[in-house]
């Protein structure tokens, strides 16, 4: 294999994915091979020890490496999760410059060529209880596989912490574009979070869109005599918001009425 057949093949890279690649390199010679490809333009230094293959035609300057293959070179672990996941699920309403991932190393963040990667703790609740794994699947990311919060994990996930998956609006937006949702799945995962507040914000999702889903009385029922025993705000700092007596739910006016504010 010669550098540019590795080029093809690893878009994004470290040092140590080139001494695997060609074992007989010490480490010394795999960096002399990165700084040629350098110097000809093949290849971009992003950070001290990552780099990036410059596409035929792409300005070395202004050329910017997919952020997902970035994350997961820093972080062969990366679960993707929150936007990230909407986006890798192809149900995202809006764009974003946020790449987020769940890692089992030390929390961190990155801002690199304008996008911000941010390797982030599992959830408590789910790692407390060994479940941190629940709802991941694979996927696939211009030929590299990935691992990602599925529907059902990041429609639970973006309610716990709205503000990963780009706020409440986006979140709900973009699963209304699910084509359908595994009910056994979202109960394990509300079972692991083991939160009322989340039963009910689901709950609440799942009866607003019965129809589409087909989600039958048992499922809203199993969810309804899980919901807050006080009324919750199904977040905080989200705007004006209108009491949903059926889920004991503070809901922000802007997820009402397909988006538009209502009178509270």
């Amino acid at each position: 294999m010669t550098f540019l057949d590795f080029l093809a093949v690893n878009p994004v890279f470290d040092l140590h994915r080139v001494r695997v690649a060609f074992p007989d390199s010490s480490s010394t010679a795999a960096l002399k091979r990165v700084r040629r490809a350098m110097v000809s333009g093949k290849v971009k230094r992003l950070q001290k020890d990552l780099f990036a293959a410059i596409p035929a035609g792409a300005m070395p300057k202004t050329y910017g490496p997919d952020r997902f293959l970035v994350m997961l070179t820093l972080r062969p672990d990366a679960i993707f999760c929150g936007h990230s996941a909407l986006e890798l699920l192809g149900a995202s309403h809006s764009t974003s410059n946020l790449c987020l991932a769940y890692t089992s190393g030390r929390r961190a963040s990155l801002d690199l060529e304008g996008v911000s990667l941010s390797a982030l703790a599992n959830p408590a609740p789910l790692e407390r209880r060994g479940s941190s794994r629940l709802g991941v699947e694979s996927g696939d990311r211009l030929g590299q596989v990935v691992h990602l919060t599925g529907r059902e994990r990041t429609l639970v996930d973006g309610f716990w912490m709205p503000g990963r998956v780009g706020g409440l609006e986006e979140l709900v937006r973009s699963a209304n574009g699910f084509p359908v949702l595994n009910f056994e799945l979202v109960l394990r995962v509300l079972d692991a979070y083991a939160s009322p507040r989340l039963y009910a914000c689901t709950g609440w999702f799942l009866d607003r869109n019965r129809e589409q889903f087909y989600v039958d009385d048992e499922i809203l029922s199993h969810l309804r005599a899980r919901r807050p025993a006080s009324p919750k705000y199904m977040a905080r700092h989200s705007g004006e918001a209108t009491f949903d007596a059926h889920w004991n739910l503070m809901v922000p006016n802007v997820l009402l009425r397909g988006g538009e504010d209502v009178e509270a």
